[in-house]
């Protein structure tokens, strides 16, 4: 006992931390979900709630003035985006059947052409494949879609558990998908 006693003891320091608000995306709360970088790191596309779409510079990200604030065209939410491996375009996956592709040319967003039969379900995640031929996306029921031009169908639909990722490795073709609670 007269060891413990003995034994230094450390002060604690009253450093105080700083914190300040550099800059804002919007005046009120964007409701952000995600946001991913480019694959060749110039850009993050940022997403959230009620259609929230937002393009932000990865190496300047408190410059305002290189923000493109971009029209989605929704009022759902945004839940997950996916960088095509070129960089060219991205994917958003929303609520209420939401599949959205990102345009770098000309910063449109539009509608994934068919992906009508998931309307009505809530999209979780997205990703591509390595070779940007087929994407991905899952749902909160568990399903899981694969697109590729214009062509959509079911891949799985006996999860019965929430998609909660879609991780594509980048040099092959092989895909790892998360549930809630079936692994």
């Amino acid at each position: 006992m007269l060891l413990i006693l003995l034994m230094p003891t450390i002060l604690a320091e009253n450093d105080n931390v700083d914190l300040k608000l550099e800059s804002s995306l919007t005046n009120s709360d964007a409701g952000i979900t995600g946001a991913e970088t480019s694959p060749n790191g110039e850009t993050v596309l940022i997403v959230g709630l009620d259609g929230f779409a937002h393009l932000i510079s990865a190496k300047n990200a408190g410059d305002r003035s290189l923000d493109i604030e971009l029209n989605s065209g929704r009022e759902n939410n945004f839940n997950d985006i996916a960088w095509h491996p070129r960089g060219e375009a991205a994917l958003i996956a929303g609520d209420l059947g939401t599949a959205m592709r990102y345009e770098k040319i000309d910063h449109g967003i539009t509608v994934v052409n068919g992906t009508g039969a998931i309307l009505g379900r809530n999209m979780t995640s997205v990703d591509w494949r390595s070779a940007g031929d087929y994407s991905y996306f899952g749902s909160e029921d568990g399903s899981l879609w694969r697109f590729s031009e214009g062509t959509g169908f079911m891949l799985v639909d006996s999860v019965n558990s929430e998609i909660t990722g879609i991780s594509c490795h980048k040099s092959y073709d092989i895909c790892v998908v998360s549930t809630l609670s079936d692994g």
